[in-house]
């Protein structure tokens, strides 16, 4: 089991599906904590219909979910702007697959 900590999901197209302030990883099996879902994905990732989405931590993309389908077991509730919150979720995915990420050079401000 891996997990991420301040974790955004998004899809294909970069539009946000979700965050999680926690997030665990097992064989083909996903758990959130505090997580807050985009109003547009939310049905999609409870019909199992989502494209394939990717994990960031810190900006970064680290992981890609394939068949990902969550569920809200408890806690959830409305949010103003439309998206929807749950003190935890849970879900299965198909397949997933670990990107690799490229360290940046920074560029030097001499002053």
């Amino acid at each position: 089991m891996i997990g991420f900590r301040n974790a955004t999901l998004v899809d294909s197209r970069g539009r946000i599906v979700a965050y999680a302030d926690r997030l665990a990883i097992g064989a083909s099996a996903i758990g959130m904590s505090s997580a807050t879902f985009a109003p547009s994905m939310l049905p999609r990732l409870l019909r199992g219909r989502m494209p394939p989405v990717t994990v960031l931590e810190a900006g970064r993309p680290r992981l890609r979910l394939n068949g990902l389908q969550v569920v809200l077991p408890s806690g959830e509730r409305r949010l103003s702007g439309g998206g929807w919150a749950c003190d935890a979720a849970v879900g299965t995915f198909q397949r997933s697959a670990w990107l690799s990420v490229r360290t940046g050079t920074r560029k030097r401000i001499s002053g």
